[in-house]
């Protein structure tokens, strides 16, 4: 018997919980917060749902607008050390991308909760810091595979790297602080100052709640601008509608950004989802 491949696996996990995977005689087990799962479904919706209680107990924190890109490392990495150590099996593989995938979605629903950005975007992109800067998002978040993140600036080309806690509440308060430094230094209100749109297009559609908005340009300033653009409309209609004067804190999601032939366009909807 090859007892080599049945050593444990472990996950470097840098979210809620501590997450193991071990294979016995050919049986794999997940443990999942203490909790012994004899199957990946069983694991993942538990996991999933102490997602769900977590982020529903985040709450407002201070707007500052503006976007944050959330960075997926490729497949192949999160299969990789620092994100797993040992040699997992085809299967395993899949558990752990189906894991960590799901855990990026989840920190996007609690920040975007959180009110502190107009946008919150996962994405899996290979030259993430030239799509980052490219479509105008000030902040960047990089996983480090360690537990650790690296939150940047790229509009004053500084960062910051944070352990973040278990808790969603507490990680998103963290996050508040680390932005809050950067704030100071460059407010998000001076970048939409300075930007003057051109060849500006406002689509709407009352009954779907959907609509976008292109203007000439890319980067950061450009982004901001527009991105204000939509949440004062969102904001207004809401009012206008009857909503309280306290607005809830996420007004709009950002379905897809484009940049063809020098226009900048964002689809948005005003149909915010819940985290499930």
């Amino acid at each position: 018997m090859d007892f080599n491949k049945h050593r444990p696996f472990h996950i470097k996990f840098y979210m809620l919980v501590i997450l193991s995977s071990s294979m016995l005689f050919g049986c794999a087990t997940y443990n999942m917060d203490g909790h012994i799962f004899s199957t990946m479904n069983g694991a993942l919706d538990y996991q999933k749902m102490m997602y769900k209680e977590q982020i529903e107990e985040v709450k407002t924190s201070q707007y500052f607008g503006g976007s944050i890109f959330i960075n997926v490392p490729s497949d192949f990495l999160l299969t990789q050390p620092p994100f797993v150590t040992g040699e997992p099996d085809s299967a395993l593989q899949h558990y752990f991308l189906s894991l960590y995938k799901q855990d990026f979605k989840a920190v996007k629903y609690a920040i975007e909760k959180s009110n502190m950005f107009n946008s919150v975007k996962v994405g899996q992109v290979d030259s993430y810091l030239n799509y980052s800067t490219k479509y105008g998002y000030r902040y960047l978040a990089v996983s480090n595979g360690d537990g650790s993140w690296t939150i940047n600036d790229l509009y004053l080309g500084a960062n910051r790297v944070a352990r973040f806690p278990k808790n969603f509440s507490r990680r998103i308060d963290l996050l508040e602080n680390i932005i809050i430094e950067f704030e100071t230094e460059k407010s998000s209100e001076q970048l939409f100052s300075e930007y003057i749109p051109i060849n500006e297009t406002f689509f709407f559609d009352e009954k779907t709640g959907k609509g976008s908005l292109s203007v000439n340009g890319q980067g950061i300033k450009t982004r901001h601008w527009m991105l204000k653009k939509i949440a004062d409309f969102t904001g207004a209609k809401k009012v206008h509608s009857g909503a309280d004067e306290y607005l809830p804190a996420q007004l709009f999601t950002v379905l897809d950004e484009q940049i063809q032939d020098g226009l900048f366009t964002i689809k948005f909807d005003t149909n915010v989802p819940s985290y499930h």
